[in-house]
Parts: structure tokens; sequence; C-alpha cells
């Protein structure tokens, strides 16, 4: 159905008809041209009426025929080449058979060959697999669809997708590293040394100067790239100890369960020991203990990425980012067009209110499907990302950072702050400028909570005379 979908679509850009794919369901080449023209020919018909009627009606006076506009239809509509004049000696009762006649040469000119790739029982596949490459860099060949329904070719493009997005974490911090130490005004010579050094700490491998000192940038970066993907797959194997964790400690208990509720701190200690351990990570037992199935999933998993794809999140955060500001800013432009010319409708008898928010609705669905392609288009072609933007997603592998306040340890500082403010033996006193004469409007000095004009300033003027 998509062959004939396709098909109709481009029968109507054609001839600028209104086909459907059921008109050629069931055709050959040869009847779906003898049935497009058909279509086409009785579109050509009323288009030639309406503009008959509108440039040489009948009921009116000759003398106001508006022969050029009808001569410019006809050239344009069909690539036709005559002059207002030759529509004008023509009889009015053979005017539409004359007109037509240029129709019918136009038709039978359109090429329609290139309708047979439509009919060819693997156009829906062959279309399929030119947007996968284009789209995710994926190479597939119709063989690798053979004797597959949707749902098992669904799962294979899946698969590879899921493998290319694990090849692009792997090249992402590499990309990055080469951007960081490559010079671009010193002939893209590299900094081996800072590299090497980020390398060791940032993949946790052992690495000898001498092994890369000679190599050419992509010797290099293949290099570094077997390294990443080793690191790949000690994710992974972080990732599967995640999973496991919370099977067993939720195998009995529902998801909505606190993690406190489900383990003894014994369990929690060594919770947060394995994340420090392995993945840097520090936290609080407590802190861990307040959450449930889906927020304890979350952070560990956050951890594990956090660990092993720094540049990489980092990466998606920002391009989202942009992204989504550049289409919200589009999409409030195209409601203010809507809001504005919404009213129109009122002219059809539709109620513009619920016009306004069909069409609303149907432009914000939009707006999501197509931050959507833009989010996975930029991710999957990163080698085209500005130089400037990656670099601006680099991570210095030997740096700390303090972590986030947690919500008790901000409620404890809330709790000795106030407690201080309590010891300081009464309310505080504000500060007043004494040696400056206020404003008429300003509250006055003294502190009485009137205007200076009805407190002090008359006082000020008597002792002043």
């Amino acid at each position: 159905m998509y062959g004939l979908e396709s098909l109709s679509a481009w029968i109507n850009t054609q001839f600028g008809c209104d086909s459907m794919a059921r008109d050629f369901k069931g055709h050959n080449y040869e009847g779906v041209c003898e049935e497009a023209k058909s279509i086409a020919r009785k579109k050509i018909k009323s288009e030639i009426h309406d503009k008959m009627d509108e440039t040489v009606p009948r009921d009116a006076d000759p003398a106001d025929y508006n022969w050029e506009t009808l001569t410019k239809f006809v050239n344009t509509r069909f690539q036709a080449s005559i002059r207002s004049g030759a529509l004008k000696e023509i009889d009015e009762l053979d005017l539409f058979d004359e007109i037509m006649g240029y129709a019918d040469e136009w038709l039978n000119k359109v090429d329609l060959s290139d309708t047979q790739v439509f009919l060819e029982s693997t156009f829906q596949h062959q279309t399929l697999l030119a947007w996968l490459n284009s789209k995710y860099g994926i190479a597939l060949q119709l063989d690798d669809l053979n004797g597959m329904n949707d749902g098992e070719i669904s799962e294979l493009i899946h698969d590879r997708t899921s493998e290319m997005y694990f090849q692009k974490e792997a090249e992402y911090p590499v990309l990055a590293a080469l951007y960081r130490f490559g010079s671009a005004s010193d002939g893209g010579r590299i900094d081996r040394e800072g590299l090497i050094e980020w390398a060791q700490t940032r993949f946790d491998a052992k690495i000898d100067l001498s092994d890369v000192q000679n190599q050419q940038r992509e010797e290099t970066r293949d290099f570094l790239l077997d390294l990443s993907l080793a690191n790949q797959k000690r994710r992974q194997d972080h990732r599967n100890w995640v999973d496991e964790k919370l099977e067993s400690l939720y195998a009995s208990f529902s998801s909505d369960e606190r993690v406190a509720n489900v383990a003894n701190e014994g369990e929690l200690a060594q919770l947060a020991m394995w994340l420090r351990d392995h993945l840097s990570h520090d936290i609080l037992v407590d802190d861990l203990g307040n959450l449930d199935n889906r927020e304890l999933s979350i952070a560990l998993r956050s951890a594990v990425d956090e660990k092993h794809h720094p540049e990489m999140r980092r990466m998606e955060r920002g391009l989202l980012l942009e992204v989504v500001d550049a289409a919200w800013k589009d999409h409030l432009l195209a409601m203010d067009y809507l809001k504005s010319s919404v009213g129109l409708q009122g002219y059809a008898q539709k109620d513009p209110k619920v016009e306004y928010q069909r069409e609303g609705m149907t432009l914000f669905r939009k707006l999501w499907i197509s931050i959507g392609d833009r989010v996975t288009d930029l991710l999957f072609r990163m080698e085209q990302l500005d130089e400037g933007f990656v670099g601006s997603t680099w991570v210095e592998s030997s740096a700390s950072h303090d972590s986030a306040a947690s919500s008790s340890d901000i409620a404890r500082e809330q709790q000795d702050a106030i407690a201080s403010s309590q010891d300081q033996g009464g309310p505080i006193e504000p500060t007043r400028i004494h040696n400056r004469t206020p404003g008429r409007n300003e509250p006055c000095f003294c502190g009485s909570g009137k205007k200076y004009k009805r407190c002090c300033m008359g006082k000020s003027n008597e002792n002043l005379a």
C-alpha cells in the first residue's frame, strides 16, 4: 500500500490532480498511465470551466473578456506558447475544445516511466533502506530483509540503531579529545602527552607514550577508539550489575516502596560503597533510602553514564536544549500567525476558538516530532557538529566536582540558620543612615513609618530657620 500511496502523491504533483491510492490498486504500468491521465483530464476539465467562467463569462459583454488572463493560464498550466489574439479569434462554442486540445497535447508529453519504481514489490523496502542509510548511516541490503515480516524488520532496525549508537558513544569522547588536544593553528598537531595522560585516566588504561608517538592522526584515533570500546564493555558490566541489583531488591516488593523499606542499612551501605569505588559517585545512605524503585533506577543509571559517558551526555543535553529552544520559538511564531488568521474560519461557519485549539494542538504535536527528528539527525552525524560546541562538552578526567546538596542537607542547613538567628537575642534592628537628608516622599529616618514631608521635614526647616 505504501507504494501506491507514493505513486498517488507523485501523480498528484505531476498533474495537479487529486488521485488516491485505491485508484491504482490492481493496475500494471500501462493501466496506471491510463488511469492517471484519465483522473488528470477530469481535473483539467473542471479547471478550464472555472477559468472560462472567470475570464470569458457568457453573460458578460465580449468587450470585457479578459483574454490575457485566459491565455496566461493556458500557457502556464499546459506549457503552451500561444498569444492572446489566437484565442480571441476562436468561436466561443469551440473555445473549450481548443483549450482541451492543448491540455491533451501536454498530457501525452508527460513521461510516466518513473512510476514503474512505485509498482515494484521491493519499493517499500528500498525506501526504508535508503532512509536508514541517510538518517543513521546504517547500510543494509534487500537480502537482509528477505522473508521477514514487519515486526521482525522493526526489531532488526532497532538492534542495528542500538549498535550504531553504541559505536557513537565510543567515538564521541575520542572526537572531543582530538579537538581538545589538537591545534588547528599548528597544522593539526596533537599534544600527545596531554592526550595520553587524559586517556589513561578516562579509559582506566595503561598507555606508553611510545605507543602513539609516531602515529598519524587517524592511527591515534583508532588506537583511542579501541580503548573507548573496551570502556564501553565495562559500562555494560556496570549496567548489568545495576539491573540485577534492582531486580534483587524489589523481587518481593512493590516498585513504590522506598529503598529503606526493602533493604537493611548494611545493604544500603554496600550499595553506596560500590557506587563510590566503581563509579566515583558519592551519595549518602539516607538519600539512597529515600528513593523508590524508579528514582533509584534513574540515579544508578545516571551514575553509570556520568562515569563512562560524561562528554556524550553533556553533548546530548546541550543539543536538546538548543533544538528545543529554536523549535519553540518557531512554534510561538506559527501560533501568532494562526491567531491572526483564525478569525477567517467564521466565514466557513466554524467556531474560531475551536479551530484555534484544534490547529494549535496539531502544531504542538508536529513540534515534538520535529524535535525528535532533528536531535536524532545530529546525534548520528556528530562529526558535522561545530568544533566549538564539541569543545564545550569536554570533561577533564582529573577534575573533581562537588556533589549537589541533597534535600536532607538543605533542610539541615535551613534549621541551623533558623536556630542561629534565634540565638541573637531578639530581632535585628534595621540599619539606618542618619547623615543623609531623605527625599520628600521617602520614609522618615526616625522610623515612624511616615513620609519625610509628613514627619520630620517641618522640624528640620524650623531648626534651619
